[in-house]
């Protein structure tokens, strides 16, 4: 016997002319507009917020942004992230380095950085072992770009140090940015740049890395004398043959230019011997 079900009752339609009174908001001043617009507070108590627009300040303005009142000093030292790349690079040069080391110890400081920028400050080499050795070991990026008084000696056996066999690994420091005069111009060779890259190894990455120009011009020289040419990227000047960016040194990029036309040719394409002062197509 087929069962039989019962049909489902209908549902009355939705008359809102049945609801009472109490369902409506009672202030007579309510409205959408009613609602408290968004401050800075509240827009920065988002920690992926904060995060993204404190990366694009330099650090006295992340000074000054937390210096504003005691609730945005709160969520700026106490956020985690929001100090983790410090640049110093736009300070003055002479700047006292007893101050940074007293801005380095600040718990925020201490807990986020993890990449420190020096661009171009004048320090001595105490300074720097302070940094890498005692007040800073958890960084692992710094650049010391153009930095006049780095002495390359001092550096290699600050890199031997942080390389040694009891030091714990993997190592908190992995990356170095060191290319600029005056210790690693562009425009000369260098003796340094291939004891430097040898002594930090494949545990310290360096800007000095594979910048080794092979020009054939210069290539058994640099060896012979344990030098290097070290090559820059001009990817608006191509190769006039094959239009592949050059990636050469100065020297390379002087001896194969037209000084008529500054045509540019790589080793594979260059239609003469030597690339003469003024090449066919000038004529």
């Amino acid at each position: 016997m087929a069962c039989q079900h019962e049909p489902f009752p209908e549902t009355p339609p939705l008359n809102i002319t049945n609801c009472s009174q109490t369902d409506m908001p009672t202030d007579p001043d309510y409205s959408v507009s009613s609602f408290r617009p968004a401050t800075f507070l509240d827009l920065i108590s988002s920690e992926l917020v904060l995060i993204s627009i404190t990366s694009y300040l330099p650090v006295p303005a992340l000074l000054a942004l937390s210096s504003t009142n005691k609730e945005i000093r709160d969520a700026m030292h106490n956020t985690p992230g929001v100090w983790r790349t410090i640049d110093l690079s736009n300070l003055y040069q002479d700047i006292d380095t007893e101050i940074l080391i007293r801005f380095f110890r600040q718990p925020f400081v201490s807990r986020d950085c993890r990449e420190l920028i020096l661009d171009g400050l004048h320090f001595d080499h105490e300074f720097l072992d302070r940094i890498l050795t005692r007040e800073m070991s958890q960084i692992a990026s710094i650049s010391l770009a153009s930095c006049p008084n780095l002495n390359g000696e001092q550096l290699i056996k600050l890199i031997h140090y942080l390389r040694r066999p009891s030091a714990p690994r993997p190592l908190g420091l992995r990356y170095m940015a060191l290319l600029g005069a005056p210790l690693f111009p562009l425009n000369q060779p260098s003796v340094l740049a291939p004891i430097v890259v040898a002594a930090a190894g494949s545990e310290i990455a360096t800007d000095l890395h594979f910048l080794q120009c092979f020009g054939k011009w210069h290539v058994s020289t640099d060896h012979h004398e344990g030098k290097w040419h070290l090559k820059i990227k001009v990817p608006e000047h191509p190769c006039a043959v094959c239009h592949q960016p050059q990636d050469v040194c100065m020297k390379c990029h002087v001896k194969k230019s037209c000084v008529g036309c500054h045509a540019f040719y790589c080793d594979d394409c260059e239609p003469y011997p030597n690339v003469p002062p003024i090449h066919k197509g000038c004529y």
